[in-house]
């Protein structure tokens, strides 16, 4: 497996839409007018590579001294296992996508409310393969990341997020 930083748009362009031609649940956000929103707030593009094959890819959205990764992550329904926790790419790219952006506090979010095992299992998983000092924890409640997406956050310790916020 191979992972690069896309800094080409129109190849990210490329890459990224053709999410929008799975069964994936989360399609809709893989459109053109998707990515001409999110490439104006990210940080790095990383597309996974197997030969020349697309396995997946994520970006990093700015949140101003924060930053998302895992933003619009998506793996090719050829290359998926069920579940996030078993996902061993979320491993292999989680160092990588943090050491790009020495200069963010990183976090990730998982939408919708009955998720939270979701994030709890994802957070337990990365940070097998993070250094103490660079984990993560899953904050309580649920933030909106953007308007009317309320979503689960975990963020490296010891940090929090200022994003409006409910309780659950």
């Amino acid at each position: 497996m191979d992972l690069r930083l896309i800094t080409d748009k129109e190849h990210a362009e490329h890459i990224f839409t053709q999410g929008f031609f799975t069964n994936d649940r989360n399609s809709k956000n893989h459109t053109i007018q998707q990515f001409e929103l999110a490439w104006k707030s990210w940080l790095g593009f990383f597309v996974m590579y197997k030969n020349q094959d697309p396995v997946l890819f994520s970006g990093i959205r700015e949140f101003g001294i924060h930053a998302r990764i895992f933003d619009r992550y998506m793996v090719f329904p050829e290359y998926r296992t069920k579940g996030f926790r078993g996902n061993e790419y979320i491993q292999e790219i989680v160092n990588p996508l943090i050491n790009h952006i020495p200069d963010h506090i990183p976090f990730f979010s998982i939408e919708r409310v009955n998720r939270r095992r979701t994030t709890v299992n994802a957070t337990r998983s990365i940070n097998e393969v993070l250094p103490k000092d660079k984990q993560f924890h899953v904050l309580k409640g649920m933030y909106e990341t953007v308007p009317n997406s309320w979503q689960h956050i975990s963020i490296q310790e010891p940090h929090s997020i200022t994003l409006p916020y409910r309780k659950m």
